[in-house]
């Protein structure tokens, strides 16, 4: 996977990105445990075209999968992910902040 980012922006913020061209939202499968994100995706197509003397048939299928270790344990429940355009975002819920009366 060419495109795999890997970043914090901040010390309490971590954001993991990685960009899958090619693949729509609902091939994309996302799983989030303890210290570990694993994104896997697969899709698979066919194509047939047949004229007068001939027929052809085409199949085509791609997939894969990537485990990314993180650098602590996480509690999942604090993480929202994203998937949009071929890229799937971890990012950390901000905490809401209670201001004094």
């Amino acid at each position: 996977m060419k495109n795999f980012k890997f970043y914090w922006e901040n010390e309490d913020e971590k954001d993991v990105s990685i960009d899958i061209p090619g693949f729509k939202k609902d091939e994309i499968k996302v799983k989030l445990a303890e210290n570990m994100l694993t994104v896997s995706a697969s899709k698979k197509s066919a194509k047939e075209e047949s004229g007068k003397n001939f027929y052809k048939a085409e199949a085509f299928s791609s997939s894969f999968s990537k485990s990314i270790a993180l650098p602590s344990k996480i509690n999942p429940g604090d993480y929202q992910i994203e998937i949009k355009d071929g890229q799937v975002t971890l990012r950390k819920k901000k905490k809401k902040i209670e201001k004094p009366i």
